[in-house]
């Protein structure tokens, strides 16, 4: 939904439009951070239904759906603009 909403392509990533909406300086470390989370965010949320990915959804348990979905609330509330 973010990615939609926010236009982002594999080019411009939702981490360079946030730091671009905030003025955020070159090599600011929020930039890599949001990065990173988003990334790995995504690919295990999306586990289930690309098995051929680098996250076994079989190991996953009910702490894991959790923590992600703390995750995808934190993210959501931060990188919502102002």
């Amino acid at each position: 939904m973010w990615e939609r909403q926010f236009k982002s392509t594999k080019a411009r990533r939702v981490a360079d439009i946030v730091a671009s909406d905030r003025h955020w300086p070159a090599g600011d470390i929020r930039r890599d951070l949001l990065d990173v989370l988003w990334k790995e965010v995504g690919d295990i949320a999306n586990a289930p239904h690309h098995p051929e990915g680098d996250v076994d959804a079989e190991l996953l348990d009910e702490r894991d759906a959790r923590l992600v979905l703390l995750l995808t609330v934190a993210l959501s509330e931060y990188i919502e603009p102002s």
